[in-house]
């Protein structure tokens, strides 16, 4: 590597550190003058500038997913999704036509990563600008990601709205790297602060999440619940999985599917849990096989419980799964389960799982721990059956009731599948977005607040929990 680029990179990092500052000195003047704002010509589709600065994670799962389905509403919508990336993100380039990768900072070995994190404010609001001053969107949505505010600089530069999508605090993402007391998790911190202070609404995909801020001091009218969602279309009931099931040996049997990567950070998925049912499933019907769908660290983990506990044959496994695939590997199961289980360190379950909404898409009675918004989703024995987090016993009651209960199963995955079509989509996901895009717009000022006179509810799509019906 080029000497110039070592330290061109270098310095970049040290001047995105000097300016965190002045940005918040600059918010803080905020609060004496209105900022202005561009709007565009009334009736005209949004241009929504959705900025993804990761330098990590590139690969399928709930995150991509998670963008990929977002975008993909918006254009349900007419909108126009202008995305640009700092690492491509799988299967976004074939659902948006506006879709820009840009060049990230690097160093050798032996630097740390936080360093090209650190640059990437800078070179990335610079690339990203010279873009977005021609398209003019109406308004910036930043994925939070660790210690970049790219976002706050392209809206203040472009006049626009700010609207940051925030999946998960910096304090419990530096506790999960280890860098929770270091200069780095400090700087992490005050990054997400500043993004907070900045942003004209903030999207957050749980209540629970919610709650945290409302904790550390945001105004709860700031904040959007907006869970994620389903393709209704991809994922649906009437999926021809024959094939799956012939090549996988399922013929004949009852099969329990389950979705999700394994890492050591990312063990709230609880699938340990689901791999320790198998054996008291076993025990008692010889004709459930078990499905685990995901990646390599997902396969060690539960090999090595089934080695232990000699239940390898009623498991099989399908690794590396393209996201436009899973439909037809959801299909070829029976039941489905999602075991989550709380954050690792002891905090309540945050997340909004991707796989639920899925999972109810299809139309398959599901089997799910009965915590945060996994309960509010699902009702127990009205468009699901709930478990106790962790509870091996439970879940293989819940999967065996469901083997030997075909009419149960039929009547829980037709109420799953109501239950997203009627508010889980992400046309619905979409619209909320664009409802916090059009109160932010009428709210002006972050941080103010406005009466019910102002902004009557009747304009404003508000996620409401199933009732169960």
């Amino acid at each position: 590597m080029k000497l110039f680029t070592v330290v061109t990179t270098l310095f970049s990092a040290f001047l995105a550190l000097v300016c965190a500052p002045l940005v918040l000195i600059c918010l803080q003047l905020e609060r004496f003058r209105r900022r202005p704002f561009r709007v565009s010509a009334s009736g005209d589709s949004l241009r929504i500038a959705y900025i993804l600065t990761d330098l990590w994670g590139g690969k399928p799962g709930g995150a991509a997913s998670h963008k990929a389905g977002f975008c993909k509403g918006l254009q349900e919508w007419d909108h126009i999704p202008t995305v640009l990336v700092s690492q491509p993100v799988p299967g976004l380039d074939r659902v948006v036509r506006d879709y820009h990768v840009l060049p990230a900072p690097t160093l050798p070995r032996g630097f740390p990563l936080t360093l090209c994190v650190l640059a990437n404010n800078l070179a990335f609001t610079r690339c990203a600008y010279r873009i977005l001053r021609s398209c003019r969107p109406g308004v910036i949505c930043h994925r939070h990601s660790h210690m970049n505010y790219a976002g706050v600089l392209l809206s203040r530069i472009l006049k626009v709205p700010f609207i940051l999508e925030y999946n998960s605090p910096a304090n419990w993402k530096a506790t999960a790297a280890a860098e929770g007391h270091s200069l780095f998790g400090w700087i992490g911190r005050f990054v997400e602060k500043l993004n907070l202070l900045a942003t004209d609404r903030i999207m957050v995909v749980s209540d629970v999440l919610k709650q945290r801020l409302v904790d550390d001091g945001i105004q709860p009218d700031r904040i959007v619940v907006n869970p994620n969602g389903a393709d209704a279309e991809l994922f649906r009931p009437d999926i021809d999985s024959s094939a799956i099931r012939q090549r996988l040996q399922l013929e004949g049997k009852i099969v329990v599917g389950f979705a999700g990567h394994h890492n050591s950070n990312n063990t709230w998925h609880g699938t340990k849990y689901l791999a320790m049912a198998v054996r008291k499933v076993a025990e008692r019907r010889k004709d459930v096989q078990f499905l685990f769908i995901g990646d390599q660290g997902l396969v060690e983990l539960v090999s090595a419980i089934a080695d232990a506990e000699g239940t390898g044959r009623f498991i099989s496994y399908a690794t590396s799964i393209p996201h436009p695939e899973m439909p037809a590997y959801y299909a070829a199961c029976d039941i489905l389960v999602s075991p989550h289980v709380h954050m690792a360190d002891g905090s309540t379950f945050f997340g909004s799982p991707v796989k639920i909404f899925e999972y109810m898409a299809m139309g398959k009675p599901i089997v799910a721990s009965g915590i945060a918004q996994l309960a509010e989703l699902l009702k127990a024995h009205k468009n699901a059956l709930l478990t106790k987090p962790g509870d091996v016993e439970g879940i293989a009651e819940a999967i065996l009731t469901l083997a030997s209960d075909p009419e149960l199963r039929r009547r829980l995955g037709l109420a799953a599948r109501e239950t997203c079509l009627s508010q889980c989509t992400w046309k619905h996901n979409a619209q909320r977005f664009i409802d916090a895009y059009h109160e932010a717009l009428h709210q002006r000022t972050p941080g103010s607040t406005t009466s019910d006179a102002e902004h009557p509810p009747g304009g404003r799509h508000v996620f409401r929990p199933a009732d169960g019906n």
